[in-house]
């Protein structure tokens, strides 16, 4: 099968995005490459988001909506749905409220065929509410993947999460589903990549290069990965660590929290400074 001909699934959960849906859409719409299907699930918007949709769907064929009559809560319940009816050898996610760079299908496709995986992501631009580039944050971004390397994939993961869902493209045959449980909000796709990183099955690589451009609207620095965020994410790998025997992730455990209260206190120096 050549290249061009691989068929990726694109996958976009909605609710209440009616700021930022079109240049999403627009985003995935524009990519050099062409062949994918892009499966819109509207988790029941109260906004003008469906009539946006709507009119892209006119548009290109490529599009298909999945339009649910009741909310769920978060953004598990609608991938999952659209997972069911996905119809690509690739999964490829993005929230409605980020943006791919032009060329981030076609970069992200041929890194995998070239170096055999099948399971990867990438680094990310960080922009505001007004899509322009927020400099600062997109640099700690590079510096918070830079030491990735220096540790086996998921004990690195475990400490510092560098797999951002907009930037991930995998083979359908690896997942199922994310974890829709209320406890896991926010943290399900964490959930996710911790268990994958653990398989024999899975071959995973980081892209350096930024392929996403990922929203990060508020003002405090502090808002990047959030307390009740983190907590969860700590619960996910508890849980994984208790129910697969992987008593070895002990150690990252305890060194992850004691690197995250020198981010805080860190975080809360910078914040008194960028006030």
């Amino acid at each position: 099968m050549q290249m061009n001909e691989v068929i990726v699934s694109v996958i976009l959960p909605v609710y209440n995005a009616e700021n930022y849906v079109t240049e999403t859409i627009e985003s995935v719409l524009n990519q050099s490459y062409k062949n994918f299907e892009f499966i819109i699930v509207d988790h029941a918007c109260t906004d003008s988001s469906s009539n946006i949709i709507a009119k892209f769907l006119d548009r290109d064929k490529r599009i298909k909506v999945i339009k649910l009559d009741i909310n769920k809560g978060g953004p598990a319940y609608p991938r999952n749905v659209a997972m069911k009816v996905a119809q690509g050898e690739y999964l490829a996610f993005i929230d409605s409220d980020d943006l791919w760079v032009p060329e981030k299908l076609e970069l992200q496709m041929n890194f995998m065929a070239q170096q055999g995986l099948n399971f990867t992501s990438s680094n990310i631009y960080v922009i505001d509410e007004k899509s322009k580039n927020r400099m600062f944050l997109s640099m700690l971004y590079r510096i918070k993947l830079s030491y990735r390397s220096y540790f086996k994939s998921q004990c690195a993961f475990v400490m510092n999460n560098f797999i951002m869902l907009p930037s991930v493209m995998i083979k359908r045959d690896l997942i199922n589903s994310f974890n829709e449980d209320e406890d896991y909000i926010a943290a399900e796709d964490y959930a996710l990549w911790l268990s994958l990183l653990g398989r024999d099955d899975v071959s995973y690589g980081l892209i350096r290069k930024p392929l996403i451009r990922y929203r990060f609207g508020k003002n405090s620095l502090s808002g990047i990965g959030g307390n009740k965020q983190q907590v969860r994410a700590l619960r996910c790998t508890v849980d994984y660590m208790l129910l697969e025997n992987r008593l070895d992730l002990y150690n990252c455990i305890r060194l992850t929290l004691a690197k995250k209260y020198i981010a805080s206190v860190i975080i809360s120096f910078l914040n008194k400074i960028f006030k």
